[in-house]
């Protein structure tokens, strides 16, 4: 994977991917990217990059270099009315060198990059990484779609047994990936996913995915972003450490359901109102709810236009639950309708534990 594919740049709040959507501009990046990899082997691990933005960078940096860290821990300006801006790197993190000076850092299969201090995943990292939200993109939990170049690059279907974290897929289920890159329709506006990308579920479908691990014991929320319309589908959804004996984790989500009902009470923000907002956000959270991050925009070149507006955009608690971080864990979804034609909707997930959704501050709306 190159150096300019660890992150995707695309509808991150105050950013302008320019003229050409499919190839998004890679000079102004005003707000931190990051994405999280699960390491190989018997024992997985999490690992964080995260790609700093230009007012993040040391005076003496050139902004075009556009640094790369591994698990770096920042603390932004992420008061609601704020701008999410990093204001100082608590954990500054590992940096990565895009080049390795005078030789070459390609190699037969692949690419290699030099890091400035040695990778421990001992306790201290592992509490670092379980102290903060984790918002994982689906792309990344499938690494086919980063080994083969199909991120933001492609649209089409796959077989079944092509990802290997997705171990169970019945023969009724057809797998789609979208990206707004290659939306030949709208123009790729109007979209309402974490970087620009989703995948899709029709049929009769019942898969199971392998989910990246939790990278220390702890009670967590595991949550599971959401862009409900009427063409959506019904799904049971099952999770365990068990992928041949999951456990159901409530009633059926059903994507077809506008929010703003009893079952989702979202309500608009009122500009100004921080106290309101918040006990709305309180009242959405109390029926396994919550609006979808301000961080996200829409995808039509408005990096203000948040996807937080959007009633149909929203995050559902699938499971709070004690994890451990040497267990493997999966979600699995079997649809609930006999309808042929409903789109069950993936696009990110979000690891919360408990000192970021039920801490001494209240968890931030980025």
């Amino acid at each position: 994977m190159a150096y300019d594919r660890f992150v995707g740049h695309y509808n991150e709040y105050l950013y302008d991917f320019g003229a050409d959507r499919a190839r998004p501009q890679s000079i102004n990046y005003p707000t931190n990217v990051w994405d999280y990899f699960t390491t190989l082997g018997k024992y997985r691990g999490l690992i964080k990059i995260t790609q700093v933005s230009d007012r993040s960078l040391d005076p003496n940096t050139n902004a075009l270099d556009h640094p790369i860290y591994i698990n770096r821990k920042s603390i932004y300006k992420n008061g609601r009315q704020e701008d999410y801006q990093e204001l100082r790197a608590e954990v500054p993190g590992i940096l990565v060198s895009a080049l390795n000076g005078n030789n070459d850092n390609n190699s037969m299969n692949g690419f290699y990059f030099p890091i400035d201090k040695v990778l421990l995943y001992d306790d201290a990292t592992r509490s670092q990484l379980a102290s903060e939200r984790i918002r994982i993109e689906a792309t990344t939990m499938l690494p086919e779609m980063l080994t083969n170049n199909m991120r933001l690059n492609c649209m089409g279907s796959f077989p079944r047994g092509y990802f290997k974290n997705i171990p169970n897929m019945s023969a009724g289920t057809i797998m789609t990936y979208l990206s707004c890159t290659h939306d030949r329709l709208s123009g790729g506006n109007g979209w309402r996913d974490y970087q620009g990308d989703e995948f899709l579920f029709l049929g009769l479908f019942d898969f199971t995915l392998r989910l990246p691990p939790f990278p220390k014991d702890g009670t967590y929320e595991l949550r599971m972003g959401l862009s409900n319309n009427p063409n959506r589908g019904m799904a049971q959804i099952y999770f365990g450490d068990d992928p041949n004996r999951l456990t159901p984790t409530g009633l059926p989500v059903d994507m077809r359901q506008s929010a703003g009902t009893v079952a989702i009470p979202w309500v608009a923000d009122i500009d100004g109102d921080d106290i309101t907002n918040a006990e709305n956000d309180k009242n959405m959270r109390n029926q396994g709810y919550m609006k979808a991050p301000k961080y996200i925009c829409w995808t039509n070149r408005q990096p203000t236009n948040t996807i937080r507006t959007s009633p149909g955009a929203i995050r559902m608690i699938v499971t709070t639950a004690d994890m451990k971080a040497n267990k493997t864990y999966y979600l699995r979804f079997k649809s609930a309708l006999k309808k042929m034609n409903g789109e069950f909707f993936i696009d990110y997930f979000e690891y919360v534990p408990t000192s970021v959704y039920n801490g001494t501050t209240a968890e931030d709306i980025w």
